[in-house]
């Protein structure tokens, strides 16, 4: 079991990372740093709430890209397309998409 708070996470209204759903979240990380403005302020909170799709992503494409992976069934053309689309919408959430 992971030691860090379950995704999805998601920046809230007012700029902090936040995980949970409905009236239930928590506070997962502040990224309001006053000394920064508010594009890369916004840009942190982007990569900071699309870790655990990037981390989970990472993991499917090693799984995929390993060879005990293979052997136990993650080869083929489409894994690797789903891997390669699961990481390039985990980048493009890091990086402020959707």
């Amino acid at each position: 079991m992971s030691k860090y708070t379950p995704g999805p996470w998601w920046r809230d209204d007012d700029g902090f990372i936040a995980s949970g759903n409905g009236d239930t979240y928590v506070t997962v990380a502040d990224a309001n740093v006053n000394s920064l403005d508010i594009d890369e302020r916004e840009a942190n909170t982007s990569l900071i709430a699309a870790a655990p799709e990037l981390l989970a992503a990472l993991k499917n494409a090693a799984k995929i890209l390993d060879d005990d992976g293979a052997r136990d069934g993650y080869s083929g053309k489409e894994s690797y397309d789903d891997a390669a689309d699961a990481a390039r919408a985990a980048i493009a959430r890091a990086e402020g998409g959707e």
